[in-house]
């Protein structure tokens, strides 16, 4: 049988977990978004590669 906790306590561990699936979701969400960051980082790389050159390496013969 589970053990019971008092009300408070239970509603401690309630907001715990709730706070737990937050932080996961989050930082699930922040994945998401760096990968699409990086994806469109690298198609403007492929358009715009002098714009992501170091100074000075322009390769204009």
């Amino acid at each position: 049988m589970p053990e019971q906790f008092s009300p408070e306590t239970q509603e401690l561990l309630d907001r715990a977990q709730r706070a737990i699936e937050v932080a996961i979701s989050l930082r699930e969400d922040t994945q998401d978004q760096m990968a699409l960051t990086m994806q469109q980082r690298l198609l403007l790389e492929l358009h715009l590669p002098s714009q992501f050159s170091p100074p000075g390496t322009d390769d204009k013969t």
